[in-house]
């Protein structure tokens, strides 16, 4: 069934909870694909949908074979988890706002600036689309 493509905003935003990592196997090597997780390709609704590599969105896909298919529960359990750690990681990325210059490793520095650049685009995303809807 061919569906509506999925909204650019409900992408990105996918795409940005997921940290552009697949939910299941944490993969972002492997292609990247929006999984419709009810199987429905024009129900775009954000709570539909997962970020997942092409193995896993293969497997996800998968029919008429003896190997267990990833079911759609199995990767709502993945998806939540993965936005749940994504963003305590972010929260605690944030943190080091309140640490000194100096206590701050590399590390930190580059998480932080990575986060910073995600947000920057995210943003774009949606002012070119509240532009483009006007």
């Amino acid at each position: 069934m061919k569906g509506k493509k999925v909204p650019e905003e409900i992408q990105a935003e996918v795409i940005f909870k997921s940290n552009r990592e697949c939910v299941v196997c944490d993969s972002h090597k492997q292609g990247d694909h929006i999984h419709h997780i009810d199987g429905d390709n024009s129900n775009n609704k954000f709570e539909n949908l997962a970020f997942l590599c092409f193995d896993c969105h293969n497997e996800a896909s998968l029919t008429g074979s003896l190997k267990k298919k990833l079911t759609a529960k199995t990767i709502v359990k993945y998806r939540d988890l993965k936005y749940s750690m994504v963003s305590t990681k972010r929260e605690n990325a944030l943190k080091i706002f309140n640490t000194s210059i100096q206590e701050l490793t590399t590390e930190d520095i580059l998480v932080t600036t990575k986060n910073a650049i995600i947000i920057i685009e995210i943003e774009k995303v949606k002012r070119s689309e509240e532009h483009t809807s006007e």
